[in-house]
């Protein structure tokens, strides 16, 4: 029997008209054996005590799928191929365009490629230019980088099941981290994982719905020369969403964004969604957001799958603090109001700039101070917001707190309005004390109770008020 064959240095060229692909690989002996765990370092011990020696060097040049192709590797000996009990050792680091692919591993029974486990990196200017590479379909985005463990099994008859495990990673500035898996086979592939950013960058999620992500990053080269160029002047993306290969793979991820850097923006504070994609029909639900201190949760609904796209988002927003959610507006920082609101909006077109522009907004629900805002402006006058009252535990408190500069501003402001509005409604502090509904008030007044004709009522509990006169 042949224990061990020899090669001189060879030479294989592949010229795939379907793939657009001319490559040549160059192999080289390495002159001696070189153990695995010299290649794979500690991370590979658990596969060294098993895995046969490299034996041959690769150096790959051409190109793949129209993309420049060059890179290197070693590989394991020919008769290494046989064995079915003895991991063949496989290296490289590649480079196809501007996506890197870096690995190291074993394919177990080689000959009939049963498996495969490798430690794998990818790195590249965007997610999306891994579908040629790949299959997988994933959404344009800043540059990234991951690190993970690849596991494959080739056994199974009518599919091919590939494991992206405890990767650790960055997109743009924002860390991803997670398990991904893809399932190949009928009717379509299927992505299915669970993600998690512990500090997401806000501007990294921008490309996703056709924003440039800012921070230097750069555009991904699989942007097609027919791609619309943002307006000029126009805030709305008006980037095409790909609909067509939404059909191409089903999906089924997690996502938790854990603390959000949104640099003075939109103030998310944390998000998390099931991501369900089937038959080009894509479904954000649940969707949450930590937002200006209170939250917003409801779904999303995109079908792809018509034309021109269908969109409806259900969002629920509860206690949003305004001088949290306009934090640039002056006026807003001396409020204490809250919004909370339901709101139910229908569109359809392929850009986000489309949906948004052809939607119908089916219900509202404002803030009062909302409300004062716009009654205000249609009469043609200045709205100002007064939130003086405060609980103070005995008369001397509040005989102090009305030396204050503060409650002195607020005063002064009071005698200059020529017209208060009050808020009748179930205040949540009535609720909390009764003691309004004791008194039959349904509303405040320069913190004194009022009743549904407008008058004052008193309360049995200690407030800060402002003098009437």
């Amino acid at each position: 029997r042949l224990d061990n064959i020899l090669f001189d240095r060879g030479k294989i060229s592949i010229d795939d008209k379907v793939t657009r692909s001319d490559i040549t690989i160059v192999v080289d002996p390495l002159g001696k054996p070189l153990p695995f765990s010299e290649v794979t370092g500690a991370g590979g011990k658990e596969q060294a005590t098993k895995a046969g020696d490299y034996i041959f060097g690769l150096a790959v040049k051409g190109r793949y799928k129209g993309q420049p192709l060059s890179g290197s590797g070693k590989i394991g000996g020919m008769l290494a191929l046989r064995s079915e009990g003895t991991p063949f050792p496989l290296q490289g680091d590649f480079r196809s365009g501007s996506t890197r692919v870096a690995f190291s591993g074993t394919v177990s029974d080689p000959l009939n490629v049963g498996g495969i486990d490798l430690q794998l990196k990818f790195a590249g200017d965007s997610l999306r230019d891994l579908y040629d590479l790949t299959g997988v379909l994933l959404p344009e985005t800043p540059p990234f980088s991951t690190d993970g463990r690849l596991r494959a099994d080739f056994k199974q008859s009518n599919a091919m099941r590939f494991n992206y495990r405890d990767f650790n990673g960055r997109i743009g500035d924002s860390d991803i981290h997670g398990s991904l898996t893809y399932t190949s086979g009928k009717p379509r592939p299927k992505l299915t994982g669970d993600l998690e950013s512990k500090q997401l960058r806000l501007a990294d999620l921008g490309p996703l719905i056709g924003v440039e992500s800012g921070g230097g990053a750069k555009k991904s080269s699989a942007r097609k020369p027919g791609d619309a160029a943002q307006p000029a002047g126009k805030v709305l993306p008006a980037d095409r969403f790909e609909t067509d290969k939404w059909q191409l793979m089903d999906a089924d991820v997690r996502f938790k964004g854990r603390r959000i850097e949104h640099g003075g923006t939109l103030p998310i504070s944390d998000l998390a969604t099931h991501i369900i994609l089937e038959r080009g029909d894509l479904r954000l639900q649940p969707l949450r957001l930590g937002l200006a201190n209170g939250s917003i949760a409801g779904s999303v609904h995109l079908q792809g799958n018509k034309k021109p796209l269908q969109g409806e988002a259900n969002l629920q927003a509860r206690r949003l603090k305004l001088k949290a959610l306009m934090p640039n507006v002056e006026m807003m920082q001396k409020t204490l109001g809250e919004m909370s609101g339901d709101v139910q909006i229908r569109g359809s077109g392929n850009s986000v700039a489309a949906l948004l522009g052809n939607s119908n907004a089916l219900s509202r629900q404002y803030h009062p101070d909302e409300h004062v805002r716009m009654f205000a402006e249609a009469c043609g006058a200045q709205p100002v917001f007064l939130h003086a009252p405060a609980y103070t535990s005995s008369e001397e408190d509040a005989n102090i707190f009305r030396e204050t500069a503060q409650y002195q501003a607020v005063v002064s402001q009071w005698k200059k309005l020529d017209l208060a509005v009050v808020e009748i409604h179930d205040d949540s502090i009535v609720q909390r004390t009764a003691y309004c509904g004791q008194a039959t008030a349904v509303g405040y007044a320069a913190g004194y109770g009022m009743d549904t004709a407008g008058k004052m009522v008193s309360l049995p509990y200690t407030i800060m008020r402002i003098p009437l006169d």
